[in-house]
C-alpha cells in the first residue's frame, strides 16, 4: 500500500513516524526536524501532475534497504538535506522534469549496496550550499554519477565517513575542503569525468588508513 500526501504543508518536530508500506508526496512540502521517519517502501517525491520538496533537517530519515527514494516520472522536485542523516539504497530518477538535491550540512547514507550506484543517474541535480556534503558510504563501495556543484555562496566542501569508498564519476566545481574519515576511500573524476590530480580542492583532511584514488583502484595518495 502506498500512504499519499497531497497538497499541503507538514511540519515534524522531533515525530517519530513509521510508514509500513511505500511513501508519496504530491504537490506537499515536508520539513523534519529531529526524530526518526521510518518509510517500509519506496518514498516516491512528486507525479506528473505534481511537485514535492522534502527537507531533512536533522534526526534520522530511513527508507528500507531493500527500497528506493524516487523522483517521479514529470515532476519537479527537491531533496533538501540540511542536516542529520537520510539513508536509502538508492536515488532514482524515473523521468523526472526536475529532480534536485540540495546539500547544507546533511549526510546522505548507503543503507545498503546497489551495483548501479547510491545516485546511479547523472540527470538529478546535486547543489553542495555553505553547509558542505556529507556522503555516508557505510562500509560499501557506492557510486555517485551526478555532478556535484557549488552555489554561488559555497566553496563546496565534501566529507565522505562511514568506510568503503565512495566513487564520484563527476566532481563539479567544488573548491573547499575534502576530509576523509578513518578507512573511507574516495575515487575522484574531474567534471569532464576523466581522472583528475588536480581537483579544485583546497584542502584536504586524512583520517589514519583513508584513501584517495586518482587512478582507478591502481594509483592512492595520502596526500596532496
Amino acid at each position: 500500500k502506498t500512504v499519499d500526501l497531497f497538497k499541503g504543508d507538514l511540519y515534524s518536530t522531533n515525530a517519530n513516524i513509521t510508514c509500513s508500506g511505500n511513501m508519496q508526496l504530491v504537490n506537499f512540502t515536508a520539513e523534519k526536524s529531529g526524530g526518526a521517519w521510518t518509510v517500509n517502501g519506496d518514498l516516491k517525491l512528486g507525479t506528473s501532475s505534481g511537485t514535492a520538496t522534502l527537507s531533512q533537517m536533522s534526526g534520522t530519515f530511513t527508507v528500507n534497504s531493500g527500497k528506493w527514494t524516487r523522483f517521479e516520472s514529470g515532476s519537479t522536485s527537491t531533496l533538501n538535506l540540511g542536516g542529520g542523516t537520510f539513508a536509502t539504497k538508492r536515488i532514482h530518477d524515473a523521468g523526472a522534469a526536475s529532480a534536485s538535491i540540495v546539500f547544507d550540512g546533511g549526510t546522505l547514507k548507503a543503507n545498503a549496496y546497489d551495483s548501479n550506484g547510491l545516485i546511479p543517474q547523472a540527470t538529478i541535480n546535486v547543489t553542495v550550499k555553505s553547509g558542505g556534503a556529507k556522503v555516508n558510504a557505510n562500509n560499501y563501495d557506492v557510486i555517485l554519477n551526478s555532478a556535484f556543484n557549488k552555489d554561488a555562496e559555497s566553496a563546496g566542501d565534501l566529507t565522505v565517513t562511514g568506510g568503503g569508498s565512495a566513487k564520484f564519476t563527476n566532481m563539479g566545481d567544488l573548491a573547499g575542503a575534502l576530509t576523509l574519515e578513518e578507512n573511507t576511500g574516495i575515487h575522484w573524476f574531474d567534471q569532464d569525468g576523466a581522472v583528475s590530480a588536480t581537483p579544485g580542492f583546497t584542502s584536504l583532511a586524512l583520517g589514519a588508513g583513508s584513501t584517495v584514488y586518482l587512478n582507478g583502484d591502481a594509483t592512492a595518495v595520502d596526500a596532496l
